[in-house]
């Protein structure tokens, strides 16, 4: 993972901050095994239609991927170097995970 944090677009309302970045796919860190059938459902839609309609969500310090493993793992099957998430900061009481 570089040192550095990704160049990121901000969008700050409602008490939580958000960065839109592009970060290389390799930098992700995944904590989730994916499910074949959802995999493979993303990658085909992807490849399908060209659009990734919306971005994974990423721990902003860690690179850690909250939610969005199957796209990161669609769109690194597809070839595609980079991908477009949203920075968030894990820590922060706006931000929920949940299943």
């Amino acid at each position: 993972m570089s040192a550095s944090r990704p160049v990121s677009y901000t969008i700050d309302g409602d008490g939580i901050h958000l960065d839109i970045a592009l970060v290389e796919i390799d930098e992700l860190l995944l904590h989730e095994e994916t499910i074949s059938g959802s995999f493979y459902a993303f990658m085909e839609e992807i490849e399908r239609s060209g659009i990734l309609k919306s971005p994974v969500i990423v721990g902003r310090e860690s690179l850690v991927v909250l939610d969005g493993t199957h796209r990161v793992e669609a769109l690194r099957n597809l070839g595609c170097r980079f991908m477009c998430v949203c920075l968030v900061d894990y820590m922060s009481p706006g931000i929920r995970v949940d299943r």
